[in-house]
């Protein structure tokens, strides 16, 4: 049966490579679990880093108001799930972006839970040795902005994007060295918010998110040496909505050798499509979206991760986990 598999899939690649429209290949091997939650977050909107072993997650809207605060951040690692860690001293948030460098988070910008005109642009620095916080002295040099990206690549930080305050959509980004603080600036091909990071084969992905109330489908490859995002041949088909959202997450697996990453969750535009369920996985090699099995079901605000090679997305105290 295996052999059959593979070589219908075979059978498939040749057609989408002898046909001018881009075409989505069914790849819906997989499968969906339900998961104990436990989990204690309270990230509806909030962050989500990962320093050396230990998973952290915090911040957002709370789920319960009798576990959880706004500014809270707890550590998950393979024998303490959910310890409380020191509160994020800065203003409650959501839409806020993190980044790690070594030990160090980097988190900051978002907007007001409770006052919908007050966005930020200040960032905070929490240790993971010390279990400590300190304003980042460096001041952000771009305005303040909710729903941006952040990753960090070779040492440095990379923030950008985002929707401002008068309702306009940024398209910068820029550079952290934690040493000499903000750098570099490049600029987007499009400005957009709620767009979407990943990491494969030590290279960082851009794409979807949305600008000016409409569905982007644009992606991008990182090439830090020239500080630009490079478009890629990924724009997807009018046939294929349901894969271009905003606020959607993404985690990594590796199949056969090869590391795929897998869009979740979000909020589907002015597209006609399936709900945001859909999963697609992204091929870097190929540089083609292959259709994935969808999840039972999800929010457009999910918290996502990899652990032993397996996703998991959580939104409040549901908890899915997808293997391969």
């Amino acid at each position: 049966m295996k052999v059959i598999f593979y070589i219908l899939i075979f059978c498939l690649f040749l057609i989408s490579c002898n046909d001018d429209e881009e075409k989505i290949i069914p790849s819906l091997v997989g499968k969906w679990e339900v998961v104990d939650s436990y989990f204690y977050t309270n990230s509806n909107q909030g962050i989500c880093f990962s320093i050396g072993d230990s998973l952290y997650m915090g911040l957002g809207i709370p789920f319960s108001s009798s576990y959880s605060s706004p500014n809270e951040l707890r550590r998950y690692t393979k024998t303490s799930y959910g310890e409380a860690m020191k509160d994020f001293p800065g203003k409650p948030r959501i839409g806020a972006v993190a980044f790690t460098i070594k030990d160090k988070a980097y988190i900051g910008l978002g907007k007001s839970i409770t006052d919908e005109k007050e966005y930020y642009k200040d960032f905070w620095v929490y240790d993971a040795t010390s279990n400590s916080w300190d304003s980042l002295t460096f001041e952000f040099p771009g305005d303040a902005v909710v729903d941006a990206v952040a990753f960090s690549l070779n040492g440095m930080g990379y923030v950008g994007t985002g929707l401002k305050a008068n309702g306009l959509y940024s398209g910068e980004f820029y550079q952290f060295d934690p040493q000499y603080g903000w750098g570099g600036k490049a600029n987007m091909v499009l400005p957009k918010a709620g767009a979407t990071t990943f990491q494969l084969n030590g290279t960082v992905y851009l794409c979807f998110g949305h600008s000016s109330y409409e569905d982007c489908r644009d992606v991008y490859r990182f090439d830090p040496k020239e500080f630009r995002f490079i478009p890629l041949n990924s724009l997807l088909p009018d046939k294929y909505p349901g894969i271009t959202r905003s606020y959607a997450s993404s985690f990594v697996l590796t199949v056969d050798g090869q590391e795929y990453a897998y869009i979740v969750g979000g909020e589907l535009g002015l597209d006609a499509a399936p709900p945001y369920w859909y999963c697609c996985r992204y091929n870097y090699l190929t540089d083609e979206w292959e259709e994935a099995p969808p999840m039972p079901r999800t929010h457009p605000y999910v918290t996502t991760f990899t652990k032993d090679n397996a996703g998991y997305v959580i939104f409040n105290d549901i908890a899915y986990k997808f293997v391969y």
